[in-house]
């Protein structure tokens, strides 16, 4: 009955959030490394995975790449989402998640904003590029 659909999804949720790590794990060729001054910065390419997936990408590159900060933007399920991630040592020299996606989702005819370590936005992914650039931008002007 429905306790057994119920059940099913449930295992079929997981396994998808399974697959997406499995994917996430595999997308570390693509992204883009630069130093602006002293800090490590990463964009990576335009993605499709579930925003909490990403979330998972950019918490990788801060924890295990020992980047600075990074930024990536999802077009999930019609849905723009940026995201960026900031090393507690970026936090430490001063950056601000929270205070980059509200420059940055500007760019990309959104807004957003978060926490010092982490901060999200909701944009037109479509706008991908300029957003990229705005980040750059940021980091350049830091």
């Amino acid at each position: 009955g429905v306790r057994k659909h119920i059940e099913i999804q449930k295992r079929l949720e997981r396994e998808v959030r399974d697959l997406e790590l499995k994917l996430i794990s595999g997308q570390g060729g693509t992204f883009e490394d630069f130093t602006a001054g002293d800090i490590k910065a990463r964009i990576y390419p335009l993605q499709t995975l579930a925003p909490d997936a990403v979330a998972k990408l950019l918490d990788k590159a801060v924890e295990e790449d020992r980047i600075h900060i990074a930024f990536a933007v999802t077009d999930h399920d019609g849905k723009g989402t940026l995201m960026i991630r900031c090393s507690d040592e970026a936090i430490k020299a001063g950056l601000h998640a929270g205070n980059f996606v509200k420059k940055v989702a500007g760019a990309m005819g959104g807004r957003g904003g978060g926490k010092p370590s982490f901060a999200r936005g909701g944009v037109d992914a479509s706008r991908y590029e300029e957003g990229s650039l705005a980040y750059r931008g940021v980091l350049t002007e830091l």
